[in-house]
């Protein structure tokens, strides 16, 4: 995204290893002014970009949690719960075909969904209100 212009990112990841390949990977490409990296739980950070502090609401948010742990509805609905989008926000999710999705929301709406190999991708869109 960083490459395409997006303003800034914030990078979660709870792994150390991949928070490695990450930090090496945002360093290689010259894009550490634009890069917050939060070595943390999600929901962790979520809760942290609620606080006066910290806040931070978004346009684009992109989860590609471990396919194993199913998390997706929950922190579609977390970032629902804590007001995190702005109106139009997408979210774009990838999980491993097998697991069905289908939680509906008050306010974000499943607008496109295609299959990759084993990979499914769903997006999601915020009401414009």
């Amino acid at each position: 995204a960083l490459s395409r212009g997006i303003e800034h990112a914030f990078i979660i990841e709870k792994d150390i290893r991949a928070f490695r390949i990450i930090e090496a990977n945002v360093a290689s490409l010259g894009f550490q002014a634009q890069t917050t990296l939060l070595h943390q739980d999600v929901k962790d950070a979520l809760k942290q970009f609620t606080k006066k502090k910290h806040a931070q609401t978004f346009d684009l948010v992109l989860l590609d949690p471990p396919f194993e742990l199913q998390v997706i509805e929950d922190l579609i609905a977390k970032l629902e719960q804590l007001n995190l989008l702005n109106p139009g926000a997408l979210i774009a999710c990838e999980f491993e075909r097998k697991y069905t999705y289908t939680k509906e929301y008050k306010t974000i709406q499943l607008i496109k969904k295609q299959n990759y190999g084993i990979s499914t991708i769903h997006i999601y869109q915020k009401d414009n209100t």
